[in-house]
């Protein structure tokens, strides 16, 4: 029986957690330390979360509600999500497995868009593409799964709260240094909320400049690149 404690950084996001600590709780093969880092939902995030008996911390930015439940996490391996990622039964185990057998500490996974327009399947496969070709040399992973443990998160100081963008690509790139990163050959699926909200073309841009930024002058402090949390179309 695997042990894991799950962390979701949250704001005003009543549907899809719900959604997604149903989707936990069917997950067999696993015990579940779920916790919920609230960041100060108008909804009835808090009230769900307490409803399925959930754990809740001070939330605030991902990277502060990441490291808050962190500190409360009962188990040593780690899995960070965000509310609006969808998986099948079998998926948290299947995951676990494949990091013992890689003998991986640190993981993330390949994401499909909830979402059937052609143009976001193709952009979700050049993100696929790109992280399964960098993991070895310059890694990458979507803060909304990234599988982790509590040593390493510790020796690396957590995801760095100055960080308003890319603070998951700095997570993982700092702990690819002390562990061994992967991505495991299955997916998640997360909306495309963001995309509907900032466009498809600016959303891209937005990417490529903060990466070229990260290569040419280290890490983007601040909010340089207009990140919003929670503002998002809800869908």
């Amino acid at each position: 029986m695997y042990e894991l404690s799950v962390i979701i950084p949250v704001l005003d996001e009543e549907y899809h957690l719900e959604r997604l600590i149903k989707a936990l709780k069917l997950q067999r093969g696993v015990k579940l330390d779920i916790i919920v880092a609230d960041a100060g939902s108008q909804d009835n995030s808090r009230i769900i979360a307490k409803k399925y008996g959930v754990k809740v911390v001070k939330g605030g930015l991902p990277s502060v509600g990441r490291n808050n439940g962190t500190k409360v996490a009962k188990y040593r391996q780690i899995l960070f999500l965000d509310a609006d990622v969808i998986f099948p039964r079998g998926f948290v185990v299947k995951c676990l497995r494949d990091m013992k057998k890689r003998k991986l500490n640190v993981a993330s996974v390949l994401t499909k868009p909830d979402s059937k327009k052609i143009v976001d399947r193709l952009l979700f496969a050049v993100w696929n593409i790109w992280v399964v070709l960098t993991q070895k040399i310059y890694p990458h992973a979507p803060g909304y799964c990234i599988f982790s443990n509590k040593a390493v998160h510790k020796k690396i100081g957590g995801f760095n709260p100055r960080l308003y963008i890319c603070d998951d690509a700095n997570y993982v790139a700092k702990a690819s240094k002390i562990a061994k990163f992967g991505i495991i050959q299955t997916f998640v699926t997360t909306s495309v909320r963001r995309l509907d909200t900032e466009g498809r073309l600016e959303m891209s841009k937005k990417m490529v400049l903060c990466g070229v930024y990260r290569i040419v002058k280290g890490e983007p402090i601040g909010n340089k690149f207009k990140y919003h949390f929670g503002v998002h179309k809800k869908r």
